[in-house]
């Protein structure tokens, strides 16, 4: 008895000693941490937003179109030049535009990629909002101009996003840029980089203009695309993930290794197919390595301790005594080495010939593409009582290329790609307006000064006005 009093004794002590803090809930007790947590984000947040800092996520996924700007959203662009702008709950930067026109209103939409939305300059220094005031002067009658240019947009993205939004405007012109790679971009795969999500489009003989989601659809069932819409109020509000986002585009665009592990959540069992056939090349893994080394340490640049002295060339003369038979043989030999080298070339310019071939047909492809396009966008504008219009951008690309700039798609470059589709809208009755075609005349710092690295500049932005102004007040005047 006396024992069992004891260790009770000895138990209740114990229990005193134990904190009464530790006798509560574990949930209860985390509770503190976590609001600490929660507050230092929200300072982290507000600091960011006092800043400007990772509000350069633009975009929301679409089903059908891929991407559509975000709505009611601040955006502080600081990739090319600098701007802050505000995204309304229509997409649109412009604010105060109502859905009804203003009577006695011209109406201008503008449909476009970056380089007509501007984003990377104030929204008063885009050609869009210098047409507004010049034409408004031009005209004597209000012009409203409503830009709904979206980056990475090819044609068959200008053209859903001008059924689906457009037309509920009322607007009495649609005028639609035309940059770089446009008709390419309406028959491309979907990638890492969100901005280049879109639907196909195809034209093919005798058949009418197919428009297909498809891809878009599989990408959004995609353990990337299910991801990105899980945490679609995080992109929208978060300018702390903006930071990481804006990582992770710089990194979809440069880093291989990144691009390749996205790539997997994007399409895990093609990826995979492909892995299983790549690590069977005997040269894959030493090429894994040197891209994970390029993409991490590669571009460190380490001082050289080795000697460059220059090492002095030794000549050997060897003299060769040859029998007749061993002439004979080293003859034939070279005979047959060249044989070879002849069947080779031959082989290669055949293989040529097929790629340019294969090359040809798709640019046709392509080029029809664009121009049923073209004709299903000026159908539609005419069932609204609204005039289409097409201008070409100008390009760095062709106009003062810098390195890294894009390439010539399978040979043909911007300024090609100006000459087909002018040629097409003129066969098809439509107004055509070449921007790029002064600036071709230009000095090189002229030129520079219209461009940051691929955007335009608020010079740039002038310079388009300058070019669309006059052109355009005559095509309303004669719609009248």
């Amino acid at each position: 008895m006396t024992t069992n009093l004891a260790a009770t004794k000895v138990e209740k002590e114990v229990e005193l000693k134990v904190p009464q803090e530790y006798k509560q809930p574990l949930v209860k007790r985390l509770l503190p941490y976590v609001a600490w947590q929660l507050v230092a984000l929200l300072a982290v947040e507000a600091t960011l937003a006092f800043a400007g800092l990772g509000e350069e996520e633009l975009f929301k996924l679409d089903p059908e179109i891929g991407t559509v700007h975000m709505t009611n959203k601040s955006i502080t662009w600081r990739k090319e030049g600098y701007a802050r702008s505000y995204l309304h709950g229509n997409g649109l930067r412009e604010s105060g535009v109502t859905v009804a026109k203003p009577a006695g209103v011209y109406r201008i939409v503008l449909l476009g990629d970056s380089q007509v939305e501007g984003i990377q300059v104030a929204l008063e220094d885009t050609a869009g909002q210098l047409l507004e005031k010049r034409l408004t002067k031009m005209l004597g009658r209000p012009v409203q101009v409503l830009n709904f240019g979206v980056s990475g947009y090819s044609t068959v993205q200008e053209f859903l996003l001008m059924k689906r939004e457009v037309f509920k405007y009322s607007p009495d012109m649609v005028l639609m840029g035309y940059d770089s790679r446009d008709m390419f971009e309406n028959w491309s795969a979907p990638d890492t980089a969100i901005a280049n999500l879109r639907p196909y489009a195809l034209k093919l003989p005798k058949q009418p203009v197919l428009i297909d989601s498809g891809p878009v659809k599989a990408f959004m069932k995609s353990p990337r695309g299910k991801f990105l819409n899980s945490i679609a109020w995080l992109r929208a509000n978060s300018r702390i993930w903006g930071l990481i986002s804006a990582y992770e585009a710089e990194a979809s665009s440069h880093n291989e290794v990144y691009k390749a592990v996205i790539g997997f959540f994007i399409s895990p069992v093609k990826v995979t197919k492909q892995f299983r056939e790549n690590v069977a090349k005997k040269d894959y893994w030493p090429n894994v390595g040197a891209k994970i080394y390029k993409a991490t340490i590669g571009s460190i640049q380490m001082p050289n301790w080795q000697s460059t002295k220059p090492v002095a060339a030794v000549k050997v003369a060897v003299k060769q005594d040859l029998s007749k038979a061993a002439e004979e043989a080293q003859e034939q030999q070279e005979l047959a080495e060249k044989k070879a080298a002849f069947a080779k070339r031959k082989a290669a310019l055949e293989e040529q010939a097929k790629v340019e071939a294969s090359n040809k047909t798709f640019i046709g492809v392509i080029t029809n593409t664009m121009e049923a396009l073209l004709q299903e966008f000026k159908k539609e504008t005419a069932s609204h009582n609204c005039k289409f219009v097409v201008y070409a951008l100008p390009s760095r690309a062709t106009l003062a290329p810098i390195a890294g700039m894009d390439q010539p798609m399978l040979g043909v470059n911007h300024g090609s790609e100006v000459v087909i589709v002018k040629k097409q809208c003129k066969e098809n009755d439509i107004p055509f307006i070449d921007s790029q075609q002064v600036a071709t005349t230009y000095s090189d710092d002229k030129l520079n000064s219209l461009f940051y690295t691929a955007h335009l500049t608020p010079s740039g932005q002038r310079y388009v006005a300058d070019q669309l102004d006059v052109p355009l007040a005559e095509l309303i005047r004669q719609s009248k």
